[in-house]
């Protein structure tokens, strides 16, 4: 014969510091106190996951007794409705709205945070077809690229660029400082000479137009 009080339902009442929950059982009108919580883990993969008040939980207990007991799950009711979704999406939705899902049929995993995102770790590696971040970015640290670097807009910035070889198109705007040699149209920089015309004295100016000289 099983007794009819080792398995109710019950309303969280209130949860307690040491990992316990409170349980009011309406139909007979007292309140179960200290009821552990069961968790799917165990001792090598832990998991915190705490019920609110008014959760509607599923608890046994240990015979002959009606206080020492454990919360085994809680279930949607009336005022506790599952999140919306289909039978392809699993997710989780937290008290401050984030939503972290991910839709089986679709393979996309979403993460909708409420607040700030932090990632710790040694090592990161993402591979992917394409990443696109849309946000003000910022990057504190070295930065190696290895591949090509395309820009649809202006690039600015404050500090020296350094590189072995570099190419400019037209729209180079502001002192450009070479330390190295340097080849404008063909022509190296360094060994360009122009003349034209005469010098007058040996100190005075050079004489003629442009037509008359010549550049190498």
């Amino acid at each position: 014969m099983i007794d009819n009080n080792l398995i109710r339902e019950g309303l969280v009442t209130s949860i307690n510091s040491d990992y316990t929950c409170d349980v009011y059982f309406p139909d007979q009108d007292y309140t179960a106190s200290k009821l552990r919580l069961l968790n799917p883990g165990g001792s090598r993969n832990k998991d915190r996951n705490l019920p609110n008040p008014n959760d509607l939980a599923l608890c046994v207990f240990i015979p002959p007794s009606l206080t020492d007991g454990w919360v085994i799950g809680f279930g949607y009711n009336d005022e506790d409705n599952p999140p919306a979704g289909d039978e392809n999406i699993h997710s989780t939705t937290y008290p401050d709205g984030t939503v972290i899902s991910y839709d089986s049929k679709n393979h996309v995993l979403t993460a909708d945070c409420n607040g700030d995102v932090k990632i710790v770790c040694k090592t990161a590696e993402v591979t992917a077809e394409k990443a696109i971040i849309i946000a003000p970015t910022t990057i504190r640290g070295d930065l190696t690229v290895e591949g090509q670097i395309k820009a649809s807009k202006d690039i600015s910035s404050g500090i020296k660029v350094s590189a072995p070889t570099g190419a400019f198109g037209s729209g180079v705007v502001g002192n450009k400082v070479a330390n190295g040699g340097l080849t404008i149209d063909g022509k190296d920089w360094k060994s360009h000479t122009h003349s034209a015309g005469s010098l007058v004295a040996p100190n005075g100016p050079v004489t003629g137009t442009t037509d008359q000289g010549n550049t190498s």
